[in-house]
Formats: structure tokens, C-alpha cells, sequence
């Protein structure tokens, strides 16, 4: 609230004549009065209003009608003769549409949709121009888009950051439980990066279709478990079989794997496998993968002697093989 004593006078003034629109409002004794309503002329100095008694002000309001930005100036020459004292900033920026309403200590500027866009008191809604500090000497966007946005501008970094030394990451609690990858991995080239994983079965009961044989058909019964684990580009399978069928089976035995090994003779892999009715002339089974295959050899190894793949005219109905080896893919 602003307080007029008798013959104080109210000044006000625009940079363009006629196109700011302006009301004030304030109580006259114990009556609320509309004290002035018209449009501010461009003559400095313009007399609005004077009091003829004491008066309280409640609100002043200025709506630009205009099509551009216009400044407008608002004071108080004191009926004491004393100087003229400015009741807004000087030369404050309204944009075209916009409208500012004071209430005798702060003023609010509000956009053509009546968004409050900023508060007085604090400079933010002054121009370039009425501020004076020049920024980047835009001038002729509305108010407080500009000074928030040269401030932004003066902030904001020029080129991204260059971090040297070492970051310490913080200790991931996973209270949750899980940590989800996508259904479909996003390879990462760095190598201290897990960009996997993924649990699954594999395998199938028909005819060759997870014990294979090079010539005829080896089939396992619905009762076969194979399982693999696959933790970025690691992979870890398990499995039972059970021989449920044959029909002329021959020549290399093989077991399908889900997954293709990586490329390189260092990626070449071993693992053990148990059996119960397999008949075969060596001191062991053993499997092995080797680069750019998706299956397991079964081999005989006779100790001190050359390996050789198992023969599946070995392999008799309800013959099991166990399994497990681990491998890595591309």
C-alpha cells in the first residue's frame, strides 16, 4: 500500500503515446475509489493523479496495447516540495500484451496469458536498457525473458568440461534386488562394462535336436534339462540328457550349444561329462568347444594317447550325459 498525503501528485509516462493503459485504485477515507483510469501520454513528468486528501493506494496497474515493447516511468512528487521519488524502476520494459501491477511496494509483470512471470524488488523484470548493465545488449526481448536469460547465458559453461584424475563411485545398494538389461543387449566397447545378461533353456526333444549325430538321428526325451546363464559376453551352461530314440546313428556326437563362440583359438573350451550306459574305449569323456562353433565335441581321452570323438554308434537308448562348460561369445 502507498500512503498520498493532500496534494501529493502521482507522474506518469510512457515512450510511446497512447498505448499504455492505466488504472489506480486506493481507499479515500473508508471508500474504495477509482482514482485515475486512462492512457499514459510520452511527455515526461505527465501528472495522473492528485490527491485532494489523504488517500491510501491499493493498486496500480499498466497494460501495454501496443505491438511492441514499451518503457514506462511511475512516480511521486510530494506535496512537502520535496524531490520527486521514481515508484518503479526506471524506464521498466513491458512487452506488447503484457501487463504490470503495483501495490505500493512490489510489482508483478504478467504475460499475455497471465502468467506471473516474475516478482519486483529484485531487478529481474528490468530490460537491458533500464538496467544498465548492458549483458549481452539485447534489448528487445520482453523483460524478464531477457534477464533470466542473459543470466542463464552468462552461467552457462562455453565448451564441455575436461575431468582428469579419478572419480570414486558411490556403493550401489540394491535394496530392490535386480538390476533389468534390455531384452536386446547394447554392446559397450569398454571392457569394465557389463552390457548383459541373460537366463534361458536350450535344446530340443525331436530328433537331433540337441545330441547330434553326423549321420542318422539321436532323439532325447521330453525329460532333458539344458540351461545357460550368460553374463555379459560369459556363458555358462548345464544340462541332462536322456537317449529316448535312435535310427542309424553314426560318425562325430555332438551337443548343441545356444550361443556361437567367439572368434580365436584362445576362446577354445573344456568341460566335463558324466555318463550312464555310454560305451566307449577310454580312460574319460571329455567336452570341448571350439572358435566359431555352437556345439560341444564329445571326446575319448586315453591318457598319454591322441583324442578322438565319441562314435554315436556308442550311444544306446536310455544313455544319459551330463554336461557343463563355459565359454565366451562375440
Amino acid at each position: 500500500m502507498l500512503c498520498l498525503n493532500d496534494t501529493d501528485v502521482l507522474e506518469a509516462w510512457a515512450s510511446v503515446d497512447a498505448k499504455i493503459d492505466c488504472s489506480i485504485h486506493g481507499l479515500v477515507g473508508t471508500t474504495f475509489t477509482n482514482l485515475y483510469t486512462g492512457t499514459l501520454s510520452n511527455g515526461a513528468n505527465t501528472v495522473v493523479y492528485t490527491a485532494g486528501t489523504d488517500v491510501s493506494i491499493v493498486s496500480v496497474s499498466f497494460v501495454n496495447t501496443h505491438n511492441a515493447a514499451i518503457t514506462i516511468n511511475f512516480k511521486l512528487d510530494p506535496a512537502n516540495g520535496g524531490n520527486d521519488k521514481f515508484l518503479l524502476p526506471v524506464a521498466v520494459s513491458l512487452e506488447a500484451g503484457y501487463g504490470l501491477v503495483f501495490d505500493g511496494q512490489r510489482f508483478t509483470v504478467m504475460d499475455t496469458d497471465g502468467n506471473i512471470l516474475t516478482g519486483g524488488g529484485g531487478g529481474a523484470s528490468i530490460s537491458d536498457a533500464a538496467y544498465g548493465a548492458g549483458w549481452n545488449g539485447v534489448t528487445d526481448i520482453g523483460a524478464s525473458k531477457n534477464s533470466l536469460y542473459d543470466e542463464i547465458e552468462l552461467r552457462a559453461p562455453k565448451a564441455s568440461p575436461t575431468f582428469t584424475g579419478i572419480v570414486t563411485a558411490p556403493t550401489i545398494n540394491l535394496t530392490g534386488g535386480q538390476i533389468a538389461f534390455p531384452a536386446a543387449a547394447v554392446p559397450s566397447g569398454d571392457p569394465n562394462t557389463i552390457d548383459d545378461y541373460e537366463e534361458g533353456t536350450f535344446g530340443g526333444s525331436g530328433a537331433n535336436g540337441i545330441l547330434v549325430s553326423v549321420v542318422g538321428t539321436i532323439t532325447c526325451g521330453v525329460t532333458f534339462l539344458c540351461s545357460y546363464e550368460k553374463i555379459g559376453s560369459f556363458i555358462h551352461t548345464a544340462g541332462q540328457l536322456t537317449v529316448s530314440g535312435l535310427a542309424g546313428q553314426s560318425g562325430d556326437t555332438t551337443i548343441l550349444l545356444p550361443f556361437t563362440l567367439k572368434a580365436g583359438k584362445q576362446h577354445r573350451t573344456t568341460g566335463p561329462i558324466a555318463t550312464e550306459g555310454v560305451g566307449y574305449v577310454a580312460d574319460y569323456l571329455i567336452g570341448r568347444a571350439v572358435e566359431n562353433t555352437a556345439f560341444i565335441q564329445i571326446l575319448q581321452v586315453v591318457t598319454n594317447a591322441a583324442y578322438t570323438v565319441l562314435d554315436a554308434a556308442n550311444i544306446s537308448p536310455t544313455d544319459e550325459l551330463t554336461f557343463g562348460i563355459n565359454y565366451r561369445v562375440a
